[in-house]
């Protein structure tokens, strides 16, 4: 089937989300981005994300649903640490 609507759940603790870029790809290779490096110092990134919200993962709706759908969770500066505790994906057809 494809995606009618997904929704993302994200719990990363970070000490400045501002540095975080995280990114959800299809298994076509589309990329929905998820954090764009918003939240300044704010700590931890615990946060669900919802195609049904308009600005948000709507590009991954239509797509297929089989295969490897990949987070990708990236730091862009190099004095702040964080984990990724973990993430889920909801998908309807």
């Amino acid at each position: 089937g494809v995606v009618r609507r997904i929704k993302v759940t994200v719990n990363i603790t970070h000490s400045f989300i501002g540095d975080l870029r995280v990114d959800l790809f299809s298994p076509s290779g589309r990329r929905g981005i998820l954090h764009a490096r918003t939240g300044g110092s704010q700590v931890n990134l615990q946060r669900t994300y919802d195609s049904g919200i308009p600005g948000q993962l709507s590009n991954l709706v239509g797509q297929p649903v089989q295969g490897n759908w990949t987070l990708r969770v990236r730091d862009s500066a190099t004095r702040d640490t964080g984990t990724l505790n973990s993430w889920s994906l909801e998908i309807e057809l």
